[in-house]
C-alpha cells in the first residue's frame, strides 16, 4: 500500500496545490482591479457561465475582506507582543535571563 497523505497518495498534484492558492490569487487580482476600474469589470462577468451570482461574489468577497482584517489584526497583535518580550528581557541581567530559563 503506497504512503499516503490524507487520502492522497504521494502528495498533492500541481492542480490541487493551485487549487488551494485560488482564493488568495483571486484575491491579489481583486484588489488590485479595486485601483482600476472594478465596476467595470464586474460588469464584463458572463456570471451564468462562471456558475455564480454577482451577488454569491460580493457575499464573498465581503467575507474575505473580513476574514483578512482579523488576520492583519492577529499579525499586528503578535508582532506587538513579540517587540514587548524583546524589550522586557533586553532589560534583564545575564543572571535573570539565565534563572528565567531564556
Amino acid at each position: 500500500m503506497p504512503c499516503t497523505d490524507g487520502g492522497v497518495p504521494y502528495g498533492p498534484t500541481r492542480e490541487e496545490v493551485l487549487d488551494s492558492k485560488a482564493p488568495a490569487m483571486l484575491c491579489a487580482l481583486i484588489s488590485a482591479l479595486e485601483k482600476s476600474d472594478f465596476l467595470d469589470a464586474l460588469n464584463r462577468i458572463d456570471w451564468v457561465e462562471a456558475g455564480v451570482t454577482q451577488e454569491d461574489f460580493s457575499e464573498w468577497w465581503s467575507n474575505h475582506q473580513a476574514a483578512d482584517t482579523r488576520r492583519r489584526a492577529y499579525e499586528a497583535k503578535k508582532i506587538l507582543a513579540e517587540k514587548a518580550k524583546q524589550e522586557a528581557l533586553a532589560k534583564l541581567t545575564p543572571e535573570e535571563r539565565e534563572a528565567l530559563g531564556v
